[in-house]
């Protein structure tokens, strides 16, 4: 029987490598990819506001759902983890509708959770190079009873260790 067609959230840390590894798993997978919406939102403005994160979300949960209705399988480069952990260290809190996201995301199947363990490359929309440790710990948290997997390693290795945890999940004792 063939399986049931997974729902993949890559989450993390800046700079840990969360695009490449979603796009090289919806590649490799053959899902469709849903971009990180705050990078094309926030590339051409100086600064921004937390209704500029809530409107980040709304379109981010609409690209989530656009994809899901292809049938496919979906790889999402960021989710709602991402906002939730954003609201939470920039602002000191956690807006409803983030975490309304967050707790209707559960058909998620797997969330990759990528270990900050990657060298630190700038980025003008990046803006904790020393506190991905501390963020980690966040998604850590927020994460918790979640189908979670850490990523760790360098290049291939990191590919390698997502793609277990995906066939974990495809075979395991809930496979779909």
């Amino acid at each position: 029987m063939m399986s049931k067609p997974l729902k993949i959230a890559v989450t993390g840390p800046e700079s840990c490598g969360k695009t490449t590894l979603a796009l090289q798993l919806a590649e490799h997978l053959g899902y469709s990819l849903v971009e990180e919406v705050s990078r094309s939102f926030l590339s051409n403005r100086v600064g921004y506001s937390i209704q500029d994160v809530l409107n980040i979300a709304a379109g981010q949960q609409t690209a989530e759902v656009a994809a899901t209705l292809l049938g496919r399988g979906v790889v999402c480069d960021t989710d709602a983890t991402v906002l939730w952990v954003w609201c939470e260290v920039k602002y000191g809190l956690v807006p409803d509708c983030i975490r309304d996201y967050f707790n209707s995301s559960i058909d998620v199947d797997l969330y990759l959770l990528c270990s900050p363990d990657l060298p630190w490359e700038a980025d003008p929309l990046r803006e904790h190079p020393e506190d991905r440790q501390m963020l980690f710990e966040h998604y850590t948290r927020l994460l918790a009873g979640k189908p979670v997997a850490v990523v760790s390693g360098q290049g291939k290795a990191r590919f390698e260790a997502a793609m277990r945890a995906v066939e974990q999940i495809k075979t395991g004792p809930k496979a779909r």
